[in-house]
Order: C-alpha cells, then structure tokens, then sequence
C-alpha cells in the first residue's frame, strides 16, 4: 500500500512539471477573429446613397492686372471687309473686383454608373464673321453635330486641333457657305488660321449636363444639380486648369470660388477627363 501511495505521488510531480499554454484572450473583434480562422473576407462598405438635388456657384477671379491686348495688322483683303487696318484681342476680360469672364465652369459627376446623361445638343454653330469666330468659346455635349459657317470672310481656313481628334483637320469653307463637323469624344478643341493669328477660338465637348460659361463679372452658377460627388473644374484659354472634388447634398448651397495666378498664366493643351 505504501509502495502504491509513492508511485502516485511520483507520477503527481511529474504531470505538474508540464505547462499548459496559456489561454488565448479575448479579441475586440471577434469578426476579425472569425474571418482570419475561417478565410471568409469581411462584407463590403454599404454604398453612399444620395437623393435629392443641390446647388453651387461661386466666382473665378484673376491674380493682378491683365495682361495687355494683342494688336494685329490686317491684310488688305480684310481691311476692304472691315473698313480697319488694324484690330485688338484680349481674352482676359476682367471686371472691377477681378473676375475672370470666359471660363469654362464643368461639373462631372465621379460616380460615372449614376451620372445624369448629357443628350447631343441641337443647333450648336460657329460662324467666321469678319475677323471673329462668332463664339469664341463654344461648350457643346458629346455627340454633337457642330453646324460651322463662312459667313464673309476671305480667309477661308478652318484649322481644328483637339486631342479627341484623330489628327488635326483642316477645313476650307469659302465665304457664304458651310460644313458639318461631328464632336464624338470628350475634348477640347482649338480653332484657328495659321495665316491669320487673330483667328482664335475653342471648343469644349463634355460629357456631363452641367457646364456653364463664367459671366463678366467672373460668377458661375449651377442652380439643380442632382446629390452627389463631384469634380468641379474651371478652364480658361491663357492658364492653366483648376479642379476640386466637392460633394452635392440635397437641399444645401455651396459657394465654391476659384483664384487664377498670371505668374503661371500660359497657352496649354487641355487634358480632358478620362471617360
């Protein structure tokens, strides 16, 4: 009896040598827990739903004095048009608290499944008056047919550069008459005589229902835009473009104002958005 008593005491020593692994703690989170046991990934972010509409405006303004006109003299089959032997351009018009008129103002939906669609625009002309293009700038949608006139000008070259366009076009449409140009991608296009510099004009083709020309006081406004995020972009001819991302919330005003610097200020090709 003694003997057997000595065995399990024995035996007793040697089981407590050995040491149990500790437990594991709690986790704060027992889904992760659950997930890295299991390799189940976690659910997805519920996505931001937005309804209702917004508006935005603000005011684009143009850092210290504008730069001088350019003065252009004229060949004679124009001065017989125009009565003149010279004539000014000066695409920096600014008004008296320094806003800059003539700038592009889009806003593009980022969410693209959910953007409101643009539709073709119906109508959209350019007219070669005199020594002007008849508008200088032109905002037209994707898919748009461009209606393009010689009203009288001798100078019959339409010169059309745009990065959406396979190569630059050269179009002759003698006084008096007209051609179609269609407009299918995102872009904007220069338009312009090699011969004659004072011949300048753009064309911006968006994809998105909300673009608006800056007035002369340099304000833009968007009065219905649908609830959600935005890219607001602001271009103009001499500088270079401003973006900024901003979210639409049903019901809500945003002010948002953008501020040109002239010691950036220079020609520059246009990078269209992505579509």
């Amino acid at each position: 009896m003694k003997r057997l008593l000595v065995c399990l005491l024995l035996l007793g020593v040697v089981g407590c040598g050995e040491k149990e692994e500790p437990l594991r703690p709690p986790s704060n989170n027992a889904l992760e827990i659950m997930t890295e046991d299991l390799n189940v990934p976690l659910p997805p972010e519920p996505e931001v739903h937005f309804e209702g509409q917004g508006s935005v405006s603000g005011l684009v303004v143009l850092e210290g004095e504008a730069p001088a006109p350019s003065v252009f003299t004229l060949k004679e089959d124009m001065q017989e048009l125009t009565g003149k032997e010279t004539i000014t351009r000066q695409p920096w018009q600014v008004s008296e608290n320094g806003g800059l008129a003539d700038c592009v103002v889009t806003l593009r939906n980022t969410d693209r499944k959910n953007a409101v669609q643009s539709e073709p625009l119906a109508g959209a002309t350019m007219v070669k008056n005199g020594t002007n293009f008849i508008p200088r700038i032109l905002v037209v949608t994707k898919g748009t047919t461009l209606d393009y006139r010689n009203e009288n000008s001798p100078c019959n070259c339409f010169e059309v550069r745009g990065r959406g366009l396979s190569r630059s076009r050269s179009i002759r449409i003698p006084a008096g008459q007209r051609t179609d140009l269609e407009l299918e991608t995102v872009d904007v296009c220069r338009v312009f005589s090699n011969l004659r510099p004072y011949y300048d004009a753009w064309i911006h083709v968006v994809d998105t229902p909300y673009y608006i020309i800056t007035a002369q006081d340099g304000r833009f406004e968007f009065p219905e835009v649908a609830a959600g995020e935005y890219r607001l972009q602001v271009w103009h001819s001499g500088v270079k473009t401003l973006k900024r991302e901003i979210t639409v919330l049903d019901g809500k005003k945003q002010n948002v104002n953008f501020q040109f610097t002239l010691a950036k200020a220079k020609e520059l090709d246009y990078e269209p958005e992505d579509e």
